[in-house]
């Protein structure tokens, strides 16, 4: 005889081939439990991340964590619950960052937990650090970039319409890195930047350096710094340099003081810096907006970077119509259409946009020539 007690609310006694099945008194009768709600997070790795978010038809909500961090278990749950509510109206993703450095690295991560907000053919267009005192950023923002016609602005715009601005801050920062190259270069090691980083830091050099010699020499340096200057009276106090000072700062950027110079490897080095400390410091990029903010009011408007850009393009096209083409068309319109794509506060009428510091940095940071 073979007795088998199944968990259920019956006994069954098997005897040879037949059974009896009676119910045992007072049974606990175990239900079956629930599937487990699908996850709304999904895991993105080098492989998946670029064609994943390409292919999103929504706001891509991408989260950079990694399972040490704190911090990042603390909001761990925050995230998970912006991603059950918002579900029909985002996609939401994580990257661990110990596992896919390469990736994170790409997307200039320097903290943790790093928030982005991706838009296809735009690229990130907010960016964060989650903590758990300020937890309900995470939210303002979702509701912010959701807003009514906000995304559908953002798919509209023309990546083109970016250029020129983007090519205004790597120029600003480009003089503005090399005057701080006795700082910089303090650093023991390298600042590790992607390929991609890299070669756009080499076009910079190449453009720089217009007789070709491999080098960036004092008149060269006077010649950007000049067209800086043509922007705007606001502008000046960032780039205005005695000839001493900028004889020292080639001195100093690279480490040779027998010529007023700037290889290529002391330019890379301190453009790399440079680029770190564009994401870590939320000031990074204040000298490029007053630069553009021309009436000095903490708030650009369209007439503002387009008289700014114009500006430069124009002080360029005198000496080096090479240079002055890398600037493209710059349009009133397209600039608008920008302005008011990232203006999440919308205090103005969309015929006439404007953007604060914050607005600015979502517009411009991480963004290559």
């Amino acid at each position: 005889m073979i007795v088998e007690l199944l968990v259920t609310s019956t006994l069954s006694i098997a005897v040879g081939p037949s059974a009896v099945t009676r119910p045992l008194p007072n049974a606990h009768v175990v239900k079956p439990r629930c599937a487990p709600p699908a996850m709304e997070v999904t895991a993105l790795d080098e492989a998946s991340f670029g064609p994943t978010l390409d292919a999103c038809d929504r706001l891509a909500v991408v989260k950079f964590y990694a399972p040490w961090c704190r911090t990042c278990k603390q909001v761990g749950p925050i995230f998970a619950k912006a991603a059950e509510k918002y579900r029909d109206r985002a996609h939401f993703f994580e990257v661990d960052f110990s596992s896919h450095r390469m990736v994170s690295r790409e997307n200039q991560v320097l903290l943790l937990p790093t928030i982005q907000f991706f838009v296809p053919g735009i690229g990130c267009v907010e960016r964060f650090t989650l903590t758990y005192p300020k937890r309900k950023l995470l939210t303002t923002q979702l509701d912010a970039f959701l807003a009514d016609g906000k995304l559908d602005q953002l798919r509209a715009l023309d990546p083109e319409a970016l250029s020129p601005l983007v090519r205004f801050k790597e120029l600003l920062g480009a003089v503005q890195a090399l005057k701080k190259a006795p700082e910089y270069l303090k650093e023991k090691e390298a600042t590790w930047v992607t390929e991609r980083q890299q070669s756009e830091m080499k076009a910079l050099f190449r453009w720089l350096d217009r007789n070709g010699d491999g080098k960036i020499d004092e008149e060269e340096m006077k010649a950007a710094c000049a067209a800086l200057q043509a922007s705007g009276i606001a502008a000046e106090e960032e780039v205005a340099m005695t000839l001493e000072e900028l004889s020292e700062m080639m001195i100093a950027a690279d480490g040779d003081e027998s010529t007023n110079t700037v290889d290529e490897a002391a330019f890379l080095r301190v453009m790399a810096q440079r680029a770190s400390d564009e994401i870590k410091d939320t000031d990074a990029l204040l000298a490029t907006f007053k630069a553009l903010d021309l009436d000095g009011n903490g708030v650009l408007e369209v007439n503002e970077i387009v008289e700014a850009l114009a500006n430069v393009k124009g002080a360029l096209a005198e000496t080096d119509s090479v240079g002055a083409a890398i600037f493209g068309d710059i349009d009133a319109m397209s600039i608008n259409n920008l302005l008011a794509a990232f203006d999440l506060d919308e205090l103005g009428p969309l015929e006439s946009a404007s953007v604060d510091y914050e607005e600015f940095v979502n517009m411009v940071a991480g963004r290559r020539l």
